[in-house]
């Protein structure tokens, strides 16, 4: 295992009220997932995405040196089940990031990283994404929690970033928002 953070991104989802898969949008001639994992790769060694839905759709986009878990239930489970799944191939530092999300520059993964873990990005006094922890303190604690309620106290990282509080999850959220 290489050292430094592990990148995650969350992308099981149906994506059922974008009505197209959100991993395949387009963006400058790559599709989100693509930007997410250059985006992490510029702070991550490794990155490991985690599928479900459309996963064969999606495979073709993702380049060979990424980790790609499955997530086989993910019409009945949820995004903690696929962290979860992530968290089981890593220990140590770890950013996460759900695919619905902009992708984020390095100087907000820099701020994310440049501080005491578990950290949330955030923009005047907001908190978004992505977010930073450990994963073995994270894994035990999501038996039994959600990750809202085990990130409550983490750390704000503050950035001029306003993306990090966006997220799509319709056509008008997406055509609306322009890097």
């Amino acid at each position: 295992m290489t050292s430094g953070p592990t990148g995650i991104i969350l992308a099981a989802g149906e994506s059922s009220r974008m009505g197209s898969h959100k991993a395949l949008l387009q963006l400058n001639g790559q599709t989100i997932l693509e930007q997410h994992v250059h985006a992490l790769k510029t702070v991550c060694p490794s990155v490991i995405i985690v599928l479900g839905a459309q996963r064969d759709r999606i495979k073709p986009c993702i380049p060979e040196w990424v980790h790609v878990v499955v997530n086989h239930h993910w019409k009945t489970s949820d995004m903690k089940a696929s962290l979860r799944l992530a968290l089981a191939h890593v220990s140590g530092p770890v950013v996460v990031t759900p695919v619905d999300v902009p992708p984020a520059p390095t100087h907000a993964l820099e701020a994310l990283l440049n501080g005491p873990l578990p950290r949330v990005l955030s923009h005047n006094q907001a908190r978004g994404h992505p977010v930073a922890f450990e994963a073995d303190a994270v894994k035990a604690a999501l038996e039994s929690r959600t990750l809202g309620s085990v990130l409550a106290h983490a750390h704000p990282a503050p950035t001029d970033w306003a993306d990090c509080l966006r997220s799509w999850n319709t056509p008008a959220e997406w055509t609306e928002w322009s890097p």
